[in-house]
């Protein structure tokens, strides 16, 4: 029987290719568990997915939040609890802040006082807003 140069590295990389392509059981098992979703429904038609939370400004919980509002999506009253200073990552918008409408687009800022009453209307496909949020503790 000839011997065929190479061969013994033919084999190994055969044998890497076979341990790396087939997982083991503990892998198999982490991949078939329910993932849990990082957002919430923070009011009807507003998801949220907090992004950063601390405690260590004196006096407040801060909070940094992501909303989503889907196509013409509307949210007749979004709670935020404090100040908040927010940012219009993607889409355009109609807000309602205590009774005074204005458009916003992409890349604008503005701020709601604490205890303001917040409407949001969707006008486009999707909104993300960009959300820092001060609790007074």
């Amino acid at each position: 029987m000839p011997h065929i140069a190479g061969q013994p590295r033919c084999i190994l990389v055969f044998f890497t290719t076979l341990i790396v392509a087939i997982p083991s059981k503990a892998h198999a098992q982490q991949d078939t568990a329910v993932q849990v979703s990082p957002y919430r429904q923070l009011a009807k038609g507003v998801a949220a997915t907090t992004q950063f939370s601390t405690d260590s400004l004196r006096g407040y919980h801060t909070e940094v939040m992501d909303l989503i509002l889907g196509p013409q999506g509307e949210a007749p009253e979004v709670p935020l609890g404090g100040f908040a200073l927010m940012e219009l990552r993607a889409g355009r918008i109609q807000l309602t802040i205590d009774g005074k409408q204005t458009r916003r687009n992409s890349g604008d800022y503005w701020s709601v006082p604490k205890g303001a009453r917040l409407a949001i209307h969707n006008l486009g496909e999707l909104a993300v807003i960009h959300t820092l949020v001060f609790v007074p503790r």
